[in-house]
């Protein structure tokens, strides 16, 4: 468009000249028009030039949207799991074993391994002197102990017995306290399946000059 308008300004002012002048006139705009030209070319490159370097700026500036990733996430299933239940020692068969007295080297219990069906519980006083025994047989029938309680010297505090006649509709079980030497106090024998009666008369002490049992009769 520049160019086209400064070509009619120079035949406008080609128009004003004086015909004598025109010659040199025509000199003029000729040069005019060569020098307009090349400004012109110049423009045109010039704008080339801002166009190139506006399109590289652009390209530039617009950020690289990388294409979106949609992640699957596994699907886990959370299992609570439960707590581990404390591991039980298993002892060898034939060793026996031993609980002291606290803060004591003096025995309080000696278990022996099981032995052809039969083993002994022997309980033992502070000064190192035995206070009972328990026999206890696995055969076609049983007679077993199971130490339940201890005092807090190390002492037995409660044991419980069981027996099992075999060929019988009946067994037995009792309970067996003791105070703080292992020497027995009292104990609660039922007859199962118990009666009213079993419950009332169960009860035996012991008689620590006989070292026997004695039934408890309230009534005498």
């Amino acid at each position: 468009m520049r160019f086209f308008i400064l070509i009619l300004l120079a035949a406008l002012l080609q128009n004003c000249v004086p015909r004598e002048n025109k010659s040199n006139a025509n000199e003029e705009l000729l040069n005019k028009i060569d020098s307009l030209q090349s400004e012109l070319k110049e423009l045109k490159n010039l704008q080339q030039k801002d166009s190139i370097i506006t399109d590289t700026i652009i390209k530039q500036v617009q950020p690289t949207i990388a294409p979106q990733k949609i992640l699957k996430q596994k699907e886990t299933n959370t299992k609570v799991s439960p707590s581990p239940k404390p591991e039980k020692t298993i002892l060898p068969k034939n060793i026996v074993e031993k609980f002291y007295y606290k803060n004591s080297k003096r025995i309080s219990v000696i278990v022996t391994p099981w032995l052809d069906g039969k083993r002994t519980v022997t309980l033992f006083d502070t000064l190192g002197n035995e206070t009972y025994r328990f026999k206890d047989v696995r055969l076609s029938y049983s007679n077993t102990t199971e130490i339940k309680e201890f005092h807090q010297n190390g002492a037995v505090s409660k044991m419980h017995n069981h027996i099992n006649p075999g060929a019988s509709m009946y067994w037995y079980d009792t309970d067996i306290y003791f105070d703080i030497n292992n020497v027995p106090i009292s104990k609660m024998e039922l007859r199962q399946p118990a009666s009213l009666d079993d419950n009332m008369n169960g009860k035996s002490l012991w008689n620590r000059e006989t070292k026997s049992w004695e039934k408890h009769n309230p009534a005498q």
